[in-house]
């Protein structure tokens, strides 16, 4: 096993997630305070929106960050869309619906929110299956109890409470715990093997076995030998190449905001592609479904 990033975004995913556990903790610190004094507030929103900006701002290969205008927010879509890969491997396109923990009942209390009068759980997995994305659950967290034997299942680097500030899940297990009495919790979810830390999705190496299935059902690659199912990803979900974002023009119903002169030069700094929703994004994302808040692309090489 290892206990240190080997990637950028590995290093970047994990920075990230133990800062969310900290920020968590502080903030439950802080409520315990009296009143006036525990008015301090971390929301999801707030915690994707910080790891959004991390993983643009980070020197990686090629990183684009596209946001839904904020008053789209309660109609369209999941949380945020991360594409992972690379020109060389593709691409996994990923539908994220982000929950934060109740640290208080140690409970995922939106858990079962509805959405326009549909359960969030069945939109998310409309959702993916109408753009070809695989579903998948964050969750931003904070336990003074966590159990290393049978909530750790990252096979690659060894337990660290920290790094399990940011998870992600299956709807599979989502709906197991929606359909029991009292297990919308920390230790429900992360009791099963479908729950890893965040930074699994960078390092582990059946993803790179995912990405070579895929592009061996696309007859991209000849592989003999025997893969390891990477038990988060749909081979649906792969693309062997990026949809066509395009800066030029605007998709009509998405006004995006002007910016002011020197962005950028600002942005260059960062390597960070601005791209606008363009005509190309009805190709590849069904309006009548939605779109997510966020979509980052991220180039992870291998």
């Amino acid at each position: 096993m290892t206990s240190s990033p080997v990637n950028p975004l590995e290093a970047t995913i994990e920075d990230l997630t133990v800062a969310t556990w900290y920020r968590l903790r502080d903030i439950k610190a802080f409520s315990r305070r009296p009143e006036p004094f525990n008015s301090v507030r971390f929301g999801e929103t707030t915690i994707t929106d910080l790891a959004m900006l991390d993983l643009c701002r980070q020197r990686l290969t090629r990183s684009i960050f596209l946001q839904t205008p904020s008053y789209m927010e309660t109609f369209w879509g999941t949380d945020f869309e991360w594409w992972l890969g690379s020109g060389a491997t593709g691409w996994f396109r990923l539908a994220v619906q982000a929950k934060k923990l109740d640290m208080k009942k140690d409970r995922y209390l939106s858990l079962g929110h509805e959405t326009r009068g549909f359960p969030q759980i069945c939109v998310l997995e409309d959702y993916a299956a109408q753009n070809r994305a695989t579903p998948l659950y964050c969750f931003y967290n904070y336990s003074g109890g966590v159990d290393p034997q049978s909530q750790w299942h990252c096979c690659q680097r060894w337990f660290r409470a920290e790094e399990l500030g940011c998870s992600v899940t299956s709807p599979t297990r989502v709906r197991e715990a929606l359909n029991q009495r009292g297990m919308r919790t920390f230790d429900f979810i992360h009791r099963s093997n479908l729950t890893l830390p965040w930074q699994c999705l960078a390092s582990c190496p059946k993803v790179q076995d995912a990405y070579d299935e895929a592009r061996k059902a696309y007859g991209l690659q000849q592989e003999s030998r025997p893969v390891l199912p990477f038990p988060l990803f749909r081979l649906e979900s792969y693309y062997p190449a990026l949809p066509p974002f395009r800066p030029q023009s605007r998709f009509p119903r998405f006004p995006l905001p002007s910016f002011g002169d020197g962005i950028d030069d600002d942005l260059a700094l960062y390597d960070i592609e601005v791209a606008a929703y363009d005509d190309s994004l009805a190709e590849f994302y069904d309006l009548d479904v939605g779109i997510p808040r966020a979509i980052n692309v991220t180039d992870l090489s291998f």
